[in-house]
């Protein structure tokens, strides 16, 4: 079913996590450069807190004579989108920042809109609270680029952006929950919506539970250590495998330095009854061999009580 989100100007998307990105058209620059935020002091702006989306607000103000113009662009997937802002109402000035606002609005690389408000000339100063400042509600439903430029070539403009609301496709038995970071920032890994790709449809974009996304990483990191299990068990068996190979090689190696021959069998002719011999055992081929050297009389030993 179609449900709206409202994202906050400082924070992330509470369904995917994307964040409004500030910046400067045509200038790659830090995150944030050419926008202030409520707690802007310098700001000729002042609205009232209680009346804004959250207690937020994002400000830009852009001169003439400014170079590069101050822009805001947020990612989403729907079929809709909405920006919502403040404006004054009423000021003293009859010039000036504050009497104007100028606004500009492409989608995908595309203009499709700009808005101008003036403010009237009053003694004091007023604004008007939850403005919408641009609407867009056909949209085919896929994965889409929002960008917001204040400021015009020709005059002075204030743009003070509140929130941005889009229409995207919920399924009724997903939950999503984005925790913001402290600093402010969400990363997309947080989120448990997946964004995934429909097969056919290049331009479209589906929204798929994230916990199929939280079953899959589990199945691949325990696919991914049983792999490495069954390789570390591999490569020792192999070792000690090798190991034994090695000792029986050095024995063979010892056993042919002896000539293969292993052990001596004594007989006493005192047990046996016959005449005393040497006889020399080959250990590797269990046979008895002749003395080596048949002149030797092997010595007798005998032992007296």
């Amino acid at each position: 079913m179609n449900q709206n989100i409202s994202v906050d100007d400082s924070l992330p998307d509470p369904l995917s996590g994307f964040q409004i990105i500030y910046g400067l058209a045509n200038k790659t620059i830090t995150s944030g450069t050419g926008w202030n935020t409520q707690d802007c002091v310098g700001c000729l702006a002042k609205p009232d807190p209680s009346q804004a989306f959250n207690g937020t607000w994002h400000d830009a103000s852009s001169h003439v004579s400014q170079e590069y113009l101050s822009q805001a662009s947020f990612f989403f997937v729907g079929s809709a989108i909405y920006a919502k802002g403040i404006v004054v109402s009423t000021n003293q000035e009859t010039t000036g920042s504050l009497n104007n606002s100028r606004m500009s609005f492409q989608i995908d690389g595309q203009d499709v809109g700009s808005y101008n408000h003036t403010a009237a000339v009053d003694s004091k100063t007023t604004y008007l609270y939850n403005v919408t400042l641009f609407a867009k509600e056909d949209l085919s439903y896929g994965l889409h680029n929002f960008t917001m430029t204040c400021g015009s070539e020709t005059s002075n403009s204030l743009c003070l952006l509140d929130r941005l609301i889009y229409t995207t496709q919920i399924n009724p038995n997903t939950t999503s929950s984005v925790a913001p970071k402290p600093n402010g920032q969400s990363s997309a890994t947080s989120s448990k919506i997946a964004f995934t790709a429909t097969q056919g449809a290049p331009d479209s974009v589906r929204l798929s539970s994230g916990e199929s996304e939280h079953v899959s990483t589990e199945l691949f990191v325990s696919v991914v250590a049983g792999l490495t299990f069954a390789l570390i068990c591999l490569v020792g068996a192999c070792y000690l495998l090798r190991r034994r190979y090695e000792r029986r090689l050095k024995s063979v190696q010892g056993n042919q330095a002896l000539d293969g021959l292993h052990e001596l069998k004594y007989h006493d002719p005192g047990v046996d009854g016959g005449s005393a011999k040497v006889e020399i055992f080959d250990f590797l081929s269990g046979v008895t061999s002749p003395q080596r050297y048949p002149d030797a009389i092997p010595k007798v030993v005998t032992w007296s009580s």
